[in-house]
């Protein structure tokens, strides 16, 4: 029998805040409702057709839901979803709204084939009188990202499009989600990012990362030795991060000033999301943390029970 480390304080409370679901990252998600987008193609499969045509009067989420669909079907190079778009696909009711796909590509030369898809996408909405204009980043680098934003008729933000460039040689799982099989970034890695901005300056501006930190080690297991994996081969990976924590008193006032502005609306059908108490969040942060930082080894992060399996 596996040893476990508990962690009591943060398990007291935080069952009451989340549904607590198990599920493989390959297990085929259990829909609310059946995709309707596209009419007859539902799927990001190889016998279907490439350029579908999206429902009448779409919501955001079929919007985003369609750019997801073109961009698997249509860009050939590597490429991992992550980012706003991903959590919602996984973490379902709990998960924040966000309002653009986020994706990487290997090489920035693979740039010039994604500005292709990007630009029939703009077209496409634009001819179907859905937006009025779009732009499209020319260039791209590894500090720098590209994309496409799309505004509506009135010359608002109607649907944005961000592309970075990493290394998606590790770190890079195949999902089930409603318009089929895309391959994005795993647990490990969503969590890495996750743990690196809360640790940096960035974390005042991003106080929503640490809501999704929370809600992911709520929702799934990971492997102790993966994450420290994608956490130590990061893009300009700084291991003085590590002395940031624990966090002083200056910078838990400031976080918590930050927390409380935070606004969390539900994805699913945008009603608020109940927030933790800020208290309990930075202690499962930091239970999780400061094991990684005095390099202490464990085997599962096991998420029923809030426990490092040992």
């Amino acid at each position: 029998m596996k040893k476990m480390i508990s962690f009591e304080k943060a398990k007291s409370d935080i069952n009451t805040n989340f549904e607590i679901q198990s599920k493989t990252l390959d297990e085929s998600p259990k829909e609310d409702v059946e995709l309707n987008l596209f009419g007859s193609v539902e799927h990001n499969d190889d016998n279907s057709d490439k350029w579908p045509d999206i429902c009448d009067n779409p919501t955001e989420q079929d919007v985003l839901d369609y750019i997801a669909l073109v961009l698997a079907r249509n860009i050939d190079s590597m490429k991992a979803f992550k980012g706003g778009y991903m959590l919602n696909q996984i973490l379902k009711k709990d998960s924040r709204l966000t309002h653009d796909i986020d994706f990487s590509i290997n090489y920035k030369e693979n740039y010039n084939e994604v500005k292709k898809v990007l630009k029939e996408i703009g077209d496409y909405f634009v001819r179907k009188e859905l937006a009025k204009s779009y732009k499209i980043k020319e260039e791209i680098s590894k500090t720098s990202s590209g994309g496409l934003v799309i505004y509506d008729t009135s010359g608002n933000v109607f649907a944005k499009v961000d592309v970075s460039v990493h290394n998606l040689f590790y770190g890079i799982c195949d999902y089930n989600i409603k318009i089929g099989k895309v391959e994005a970034f795993g647990i490990e890695r969503m969590l890495a990012d996750k743990i690196l901005v809360i640790l940096s300056r960035q974390r005042f501006k991003r106080s929503k990362d640490l809501y999704d930190f929370y809600v992911l080690v709520n929702k799934y297991d990971f492997k102790y030795d993966e994450l420290v994996y994608c956490i130590e081969n990061r893009d300009n990976y700084d291991p003085n991060v590590w002395n940031n924590i624990p966090f002083s008193e200056e910078v838990l006032i400031q976080y918590q000033n930050a927390w409380n502005k935070l606004r969390l609306v539900s994805f699913k059908d945008g009603s608020k999301l109940k927030k933790p108490i800020f208290s309990d969040v930075i202690d499962l942060f930091n239970y999780i943390a400061v094991r990684i930082k005095n390099k202490t080894v464990a085997s599962n992060w096991n998420h029923k029970d809030l426990t490092w399996e040992e």
